[in-house]
């Protein structure tokens, strides 16, 4: 019996570890908009650049998939980019504290994202 839980703890781990190799890594557009906004005097915490990183990652494979779906009719692959775009700064600012919000505005890197 032993034997059998010691196995299966061993399966689990090892696929674990197999899993967090291949989780899909940030793109080089979503490392420079992390940079960008940690640059920018915002004083990200490393979990809201966490957060954010995901929201980035998401966006991203939403917006591949969008533009490939539509990829004919460009006024409606306009407006579903307007709105992936408006979505993700939504995320990023859900992800802010207040006052940061408030520099993320001011600084106007909604226009630099």
């Amino acid at each position: 019996m032993k034997h059998i839980i010691n196995l299966s703890f061993f399966l689990f781990f090892s696929v674990n570890v197999l899993y967090a190799q291949t989780v899909q890594q940030p793109s080089t557009d979503v490392k420079k908009d992390i940079e960008l906004l940690s640059a920018s005097g915002l004083n990200l915490s490393d979990l809201q650049i966490a957060r954010i990183t995901t929201v980035l990652i998401g966006q991203e494979e939403l917006t591949a998939r969008n533009s490939k779906a539509v990829e004919g009719n460009k006024s409606v692959l306009e407006t579903r980019l307007s709105a992936l775009k408006a979505s993700k700064i939504s995320n990023i600012k859900g992800a802010l504290t207040a006052k940061q919000v408030e520099l993320f505005n001011s600084l106007k890197l909604e226009d630099k994202l």
